[in-house]
């Protein structure tokens, strides 16, 4: 088949396959499954070709959002229906143009702020979909998708990839359960992102030609931004509309993370951020992960702290602090909110950074730590600092080296205006100011204990986020250190995939 000949194979599989560690059931590594590449198209062109090719049992793998949450399901496809399963991503995409036209989150997250702050509006709306992955009723999204893909053999294997099997590989062959998938999408597949926004798309746009309030969709979370005397009609016709496609929305009450309303005055919560009045901060369970992010990096160094690697700390809490950028996209805990206008913050996450070295006893140096407050200026503000590191892949990118952009200091920056001097921080009390002078008590901080961080599950995998969106999850195979992803040619340091995952750690909007 055409759509699977040699050379667009090989394409997805280096683009693709390199960066992707999962692992799925038969235990082949994309290096390993490169080896064979030859051997592997052969069968997938065979078998697709005969009409024959058959998905692998998906793995499965759990993950914990909280204590008081059911974990959620990945599935783990094989590196042969990785392989397939992104080209069919990719005849989606082309067949739906108009659906993945979309901005990127954070000029969603923009948009979301100026409006808020035009105070056109004085309620809000929250829907939240129930169930939504695991709902999605494959009659209805097969029919949206006849609607644009006529080719059989595509509609056949996304069929196909929608109804295997996912199972628990630590019970015996013969105790896993195997059946017919009835409803819902895997979640974890390079197709589930792209046909749950089909399977979505014919509810915005019975929200487009709207001009009463404003709506705004990322994944199965709605917000609305109207006035309050048409809340309960918005609410009626939206939640509607998504009854219509055999989904059911989480029961509205005041306050719930899940589907609520209130105004606008009183606070609300969207993709991490919690927007009240003119006040735009960071949700407190979203701060509570950096909190333990920094929190690692201490214990870690306090861990083998017989090595007294203190420029390995420095490094590791200024990427925390900082994120950096590689090839053109952002990363980091600070990038992804540098949207906030809440100063205070910022102050409060930089005197956590320098109680960490009074705790842990180590040696802290204001010349070589970044800090919170400068970070979120140059940011803002400075688009060719120097201070947010820069990578860049060589040979554009057809290597796996990379280059540091900025030979200056990675610590300073003479152009800069902004100084860290405008936080003062007192080591013997238990205030510091912020840059209006308004002193913060140490009980305000809410930083999290360090035996319940020792207790947390360190590799706990996220999905990674970048400007452009989101990307495929990541587990521990991929943030393995063994094979240094990025290389930073400047006074000898590196930045490895083990360094990028524990950056999207922090990050918890979703």
């Amino acid at each position: 088949m055409d759509l699977f000949n040699d050379d667009r194979l090989m394409a997805v599989c280096e683009r693709f396959l390199n960066n992707n560690g999962s692992i799925g059931i038969d235990g082949v590594s994309g290096e390993l499954f490169k080896k064979n590449a030859r051997r592997e198209f052969d069968i997938i062109q065979r078998k697709i070709a005969n009409n024959t090719y058959d998905f692998s049992l998906y793995k499965e793998k759990l993950i914990l959002k909280s204590a008081l949450s059911l974990p959620r399901q990945i599935s783990i496809a094989t590196k042969r229906d990785q392989l397939v399963l992104k080209i069919l991503q990719e005849e989606i995409m082309r067949a739906f143009p108009e659906v993945f036209d979309v901005p990127p989150i954070k000029t969603k997250i923009n948009k979301v702020k100026e409006t808020i702050l035009s105070k056109k509006y004085d309620a809000f709306l929250k829907i939240d979909v129930k169930e939504f992955y695991p709902s999605i009723n494959h009659k209805n999204l097969m029919l949206f998708l006849k609607t644009r893909i006529s080719d059989g053999i595509i509609l056949s294997l996304i069929e196909q990839a929608i109804t295997q099997t996912t199972v628990n590989i630590a019970l015996p062959s013969n105790e896993r359960i195997h059946y017919s998938n009835p409803c819902g999408v895997p979640q974890g597949l390079s197709i589930s992102t792209v046909l749950s926004e089909v399977y979505l798309h014919g509810v915005d746009l019975t929200q487009q030609s709207e001009n009463g309030y404003k709506y705004y969709r990322f994944v199965d979370d709605v917000l609305v931004l109207c006035n309050q005397v048409d809340a309960k009609e918005i609410q009626h016709k939206i939640v509607n509309n998504i009854n219509k496609l055999d989904l059911k929305v989480h029961e509205f009450f005041d306050g719930s993370e899940k589907s609520s309303s209130g105004l606008l005055k009183n606070g609300v919560q969207f993709l991490g951020y919690y927007f009240k009045g003119e006040k735009i901060t960071v949700r407190p369970s979203s701060i509570h992960k950096i909190y333990e992010g920094i929190n690692r990096v201490f214990l870690k160094h306090h861990k083998y702290a017989e090595k007294k690697d203190i420029k390995k700390l420095y490094r590791k809490l200024n990427l925390k602090i900082s994120g950096c950028v590689v090839d053109g996209k952002h990363y980091g805990w600070l990038n992804y909110f540098s949207d906030i206008n809440d100063k205070t913050l910022l102050f409060k996450l930089d005197c956590h950074v320098k109680r960490g070295f009074k705790r842990f006893s180590a040696p802290y140096n204001k010349e070589k730590i970044k800090t919170f407050a400068r970070s979120y200026h140059e940011i803002n503000f400075q688009k060719d600092t120097s201070y947010i590191p820069e990578f860049m892949t060589k040979n554009n990118g057809k290597d796996k080296d990379l280059a540091f952009i900025d030979e200056k200091s990675p610590f300073t920056d003479e152009e800069s205006t902004f100084t860290d001097e405008e936080s003062v921080f007192t080591d013997e009390g238990s205030t510091f100011t912020d840059e209006d002078g308004a002193f913060i008590k140490e009980s305000d901080l809410k930083i999290p204990s360090v035996d319940v961080i020792v207790k947390a599950t360190i590799s706990k995998n996220k999905s990674s986020y970048s400007e452009d969106g989101l990307s495929e999850e990541t587990t521990s195979e991929s943030s393995n250190a063994q094979t240094l992803e990025y290389l930073l040619g400047h006074k000898g340091e590196s930045l490895t995939k083990k360094d990028i995952a524990e950056l999207m750690k922090d990050i918890d909007f979703y």
